[in-house]
């Protein structure tokens, strides 16, 4: 921020510029955003404090059973038809978190194709606002029964079990 100093009259007008940078680049908004003065040494203790905070996020185990409640009611509160599924809604028949650093969710669902964008940001900040996992980027992966025998099959065992 040392080099901006001079940009911005006020502290709104500093604001606005973080507020601008957010806009600019979607991920950001689900990060802090922390102004640094190399000068002077202000913001060194907040990024310390969310470096801390994304450490501790990043080691949380999500329970099941919660992950399961909060992806139905959000796929329950906000349906959606995809692209080639003659008519059938989405849903998820179960999720499981098969990674925590970052996040990575594995969720069963009637449908792994064609699910928009916009869709799957709806469920990661769903996720995200209920389990409060700030700095950290969230990953879906969409599996049907169907891409696991397709999977299967390609795994060849070994003959001497």
């Amino acid at each position: 921020m040392d080099l901006l100093k001079d940009q911005f009259e006020t502290d709104k007008e500093r604001r606005e510029w973080i507020l601008d940078r957010r806009d600019e680049l979607p991920w950001l908004k689900y990060c802090d955003i922390i102004p640094v003065s190399a000068k002077n040494g202000k913001g060194i203790k907040a990024i310390k404090q969310a470096i801390k905070r994304t450490i501790l996020v990043r080691k949380t185990k999500l329970p099941t059973s919660d992950l399961n409640k909060i992806l139905l009611d959000l796929v329950e509160k906000n349906p959606v038809m995809l692209k080639k599924s003659r008519g059938r809604s989405f849903r998820v028949k179960y999720a499981s978190m098969i990674k925590n650093n970052p996040p990575t969710i594995l969720m069963f669902t009637n449908k792994s194709k064609n699910i928009p964008d916009n869709y799957r940001r709806y469920l990661k900040n769903g996720l995200r606002n209920f389990f409060s996992l700030p700095n950290t980027p969230i990953h879906l992966i969409f599996r049907t029964s169907n891409d696991l025998e397709r999977r299967m099959k390609k795994v060849k065992l070994p003959t001497n079990l």
